[in-house]
């Protein structure tokens, strides 16, 4: 049996930090422009949009920081499968609100589209970032030992 890989310091905090200014940048960049197209209706399309999408992003980011918890492959895989789930409840829940109300379709999947493509990079993004840290911190360790360095160090 394998040796079980250490927990993963991937925390949740700071998947915030990079969903959410990108997903105000995103949305407030695409305001006029939406207005300008569609008016209210769009509008409201589009923040339903990125609500949705943040919600789905938040979903599958708290699935691979539980995963942080039995190391980083689980990380790896969690990120992965994730993205399944991920886009599952976007277009789901998008298609569901086009169903049930009577937000315009054309806005709202454009709009489940930007934010999707935005948040998803700034997610792996975070993955990347935790995963990075979590190599370098045993070589780290390794190159602050206590011990004084000797010849067969050199070699």
């Amino acid at each position: 049996m394998p040796a079980r890989a250490e927990p993963m310091q991937i925390r949740f905090v700071d998947l915030l930090k990079w969903v959410v200014p990108i997903a105000l940048s995103v949305g407030l960049a695409g305001a006029y422009p939406t207005w300008r197209a569609g008016g209210p209706a769009a509008m409201s399309a589009q923040a339903a949009a990125g609500g949705i999408v943040l919600s789905a992003v938040l979903l599958s980011g708290g699935l691979v920081a539980f995963a942080g918890l039995a190391g980083p492959g689980q990380v790896t895989m969690a990120f992965l499968v994730s993205g399944m789930l991920r886009t599952l409840v976007s277009v789901g829940l998008g298609l569901l609100l086009v169903w049930k109300t009577d937000i315009p379709a054309v806005p709202l999947l454009v709009w489940l589209a930007v934010f999707y493509l935005a948040m998803f990079l700034a997610e792996g993004a975070w993955v990347v970032r935790a995963l990075r840290r979590y190599s370098a911190e045993p070589s780290l360790r390794e190159v602050m030992r206590p011990r004084p360095m000797t010849p067969m160090d050199i070699e």
